[in-house]
């Protein structure tokens, strides 16, 4: 770790190693991939930039994300701008197949579409937390070897789907899901980027899990400037859970502060059942609401938010300090879990819970071990030829 730290930390032998292409590139990859798993948190944000930097220069990924064996359904169950989403099997567990789109037949279409896949692909994969939905890894599909990420099926769909069929479930533990899952990302410096309702995943114990990570990144602050770690392909979420900072300005860069303000909104979808500024129907509006200083309305006393689904003003007031309109006196998403109460005592199928998250890790790490091996080796001929 100390060697590769050195490399890093180095002007000329970090751009040899971005520099790197093929056998040597995949190598690194794979050195990068596995020394990564084994950092304390402080120090995987320097390892997690130059494995997105050099995979994306590379235009390959580590070989422990590649999985064999998976098979997906023919027919998609849902088709978005970006891709399409299969039901598929996986050593015999559900799991949902991603397929990306690639815009465009040329092979700059494809570099910059496998730019944004290995991004997501990458930042996902230093993720394993109860409340983030598990990275499995990456499957190439058919003959044209069509990129896949993949991940376990959540038969609950989304937050909002799922309380809109189960209208007295907990909302309140819901909540915390979110928060405690947003606190652990930032605290390994992923930036969401767009959170919101369709992108909270329930498993089957009824956990909420935080999904999606296209528009995700790692923040560096202070680490190797010259670097440009921000990729310019960063997106800004979804108009209505969007920071007034990232609408007033074209150069705006999501940030911790505007995953919280965000946060904030998913609450409102929590405790409100419904989108914010669900009263306003054009985005355009709402842009011009936000910009104006204008907050998510709040529902009156003797309305259902109130008096059957959890909604306190306690909580109220804690997504209005998410909302407020300097970022920097929002408070941190470690400090909003904080303030959300305890639920009281209730069933969560606690067992169910330990069988999922037991059966999960295995997966991932059987995996792991699958694609292991020749690291020492792999290490020396990266080291020889960065100069070190």
């Amino acid at each position: 770790m100390t060697l590769f730290s050195t490399i890093l930390e180095e002007k000329a032998t970090y751009r040899r190693l971005l520099d790197l292409r093929g056998d040597l590139a995949q190598m690194s990859l794979n050195v990068l991939q596995r020394i990564i798993q084994s950092l304390p948190a402080k120090h995987q944000t320097m390892f997690g930039v130059a494995l997105l930097r050099l995979s994306a220069r590379s235009s390959l990924l580590p070989s422990c994300f590649i999985l064999g064996g998976v098979e997906r359904e023919s027919d998609a169950c849902t088709c978005g701008g970006f891709g399409d989403i299969y039901k598929g099997t996986f050593r015999g567990h559900r799991v949902c197949v991603k397929m990306v789109r690639v815009c465009g037949p040329s092979c700059m279409d494809y570099a910059r579409t496998f730019k944004m896949f290995s991004k997501e692909a990458g930042v996902w994969s230093q993720v394993r937390h109860p409340n983030v939905l598990p990275f499995y890894g990456v499957h190439l599909d058919g003959k044209y070897r069509r990129m896949c990420l993949v991940s376990p099926w959540m038969e609950n769909g989304n937050i909002c789907e799922y309380l809109s069929i189960n209208p007295h479930a907990n909302r309140l533990s819901l909540a915390r899901d979110v928060a405690h899952g947003l606190t652990h990302l930032h605290y390994k410096n992923i930036i969401h980027g767009d959170l919101k309702g369709p992108n909270v995943l329930i498993s089957s114990s009824g956990r909420a899990c935080l999904a999606d990570f296209g528009l995700a990144y790692m923040s560096a602050p202070g680490i190797l400037e010259w670097t440009s770690v921000r990729s310019s392909t960063h997106g800004c979420g979804t108009v209505r859970w969007n920071a007034p900072e990232l609408i007033e300005s074209d150069k705006g860069i999501a940030s911790k502060n505007s995953d919280v303000y965000a946060f904030g909104c998913v609450c409102y979808e929590i405790f409100v059942d419904a989108v914010p500024f669900h009263e306003i129907t054009h985005d355009l509006s709402v842009i011009l609401a936000i910009v104006k200083g204008k907050k998510p309305s709040k529902p009156s006393d003797n309305s259902k938010p109130f008096t059957s689904w959890g909604l306190t003003d306690n909580i109220w007031n804690l997504m209005e300090q998410c909302w407020d309109s300097n970022p920097q006196h929002r408070p941190t998403a470690g400090n909003a879990s904080q303030q959300l109460p305890h639920p009281p005592a209730y069933s969560r199928k606690k067992a169910q819970e330990n069988e999922e998250a037991t059966s999960r890790s295995q997966l991932r790490a059987a995996v792991m071990e699958d694609n292991e091996g020749g690291i020492p080796l792999a290490l020396m001929e990266v080291l020889r030829e960065v100069g070190w």
